[in-house]
């Protein structure tokens, strides 16, 4: 992951790799719409008409796709109860449940996509290596743009995320600069054993970046449908840590307002700092107090 892109314009090697990670993607992303299709038939898909056109720049993810079958189901069986009975059975429910989620397209897409597209559906890929570039690759190119390498963390239930030193440490050695936790589906949960156990976990990895003076940011799915616009910061879970995702933000938004200045949280220019808690501090601080009428006072009075 990369946070404080400055321009949506890669240039040199930064741009092959970009049309490489398309190109891999188009590539597994065409593959499941293939297997998808001969499963939903004769809910079919055209990849590029219905499933591109959806998109802002052509690169289709597995939640275009649903949406595209979904749309299409609505097309070929126009008739309520003729596309409840097809979802019925294409996705294992029953007729009353799939009634009920034909008019909820958030829970429909979803459905679509976890009995069809990950493990145990008929359009699974077992991720390849190959498929994917190493993380020293990533963070590179996110480097080489100007951005700030970052890791995404999901909810620490994976072996790899269990061990919360060895994975900062990891990502760290390979350059990586902030921490992106998703909050909301790291506590919002009915069940109180789901929720505490969750919470534990990101109670976990925020003290682990704060030892290493590794700032946190609050980020989201911003192609998952249902998001909340802005957390809950309020609640009992996530008071405690406003602080944190608050200089977290600071920090990505000072880094994007001077980066373009040869001044970023990762240039050479930031190497003045003793340590990282001074850096930290001096693009928090920085991040706080900029807005739009004082940025040219702000910046004239660094060195």
């Amino acid at each position: 992951m990369g946070v404080g892109f400055t321009s949506g314009n890669a240039t040199g090697d930064a741009a092959k790799f970009l049309a490489g990670l398309r190109a891999k993607a188009a590539g597994r992303t065409r593959q499941i719409v293939e297997l998808v299709n001969s499963y939903l038939a004769p809910v079919v898909l055209d990849f590029d008409k219905d499933a591109g056109a959806l998109t802002p720049n052509g690169n289709v993810t597995e939640r275009h796709v649903c949406l595209a079958y979904r749309v299409k189901a609505e097309a070929i069986f126009t008739d309520p109860a003729a596309r409840s009975a097809f979802w019925a059975e294409k996705l294992g429910l029953d007729l009353a449940e799939a009634a009920k989620i034909i008019d909820n397209p958030v829970k429909l897409e979803g459905l679509i996509r976890s009995k069809t597209m990950k493990k145990g559906g008929v359009g699974y890929a077992k991720p390849d290596p190959a498929s994917f570039p190493t993380l020293a690759e990533m963070n590179a190119f996110v480097k080489a743009c100007g951005a700030l390498p970052t890791i995404a963390w999901l909810d620490g239930a994976s072996a790899g995320e269990q061990d919360v030193e060895t994975l900062l440490d990891l990502h760290m050695v390979n350059g990586a600069a902030l921490l992106n936790i998703i909050p909301d589906r790291n506590w919002n949960f009915a069940d109180p054993e789901i929720k505490k156990k969750k919470v534990f976990e990101r109670n976990r990895i925020i003290a682990a970046a704060a030892k290493r003076g590794l700032p946190v940011i609050a980020g989201t799915e911003m192609n998952a449908p249902g998001q909340k616009l802005v957390d809950s910061f309020d609640c009992d879970a996530l008071a405690h840590h406003l602080e944190a995702f608050v200089e977290g933000a600071a920090i990505a938004f000072a880094h994007t307002l001077l980066q373009p200045e040869g001044k970023g949280y990762l240039s050479d220019w930031s190497k003045r700092f003793k340590d990282v808690a001074a850096k930290n501090s001096f693009y928090a601080a920085f991040g706080r107090k900029a807005r739009w009428n004082n940025l040219e006072a702000l910046k004239s009075e660094l060195i």
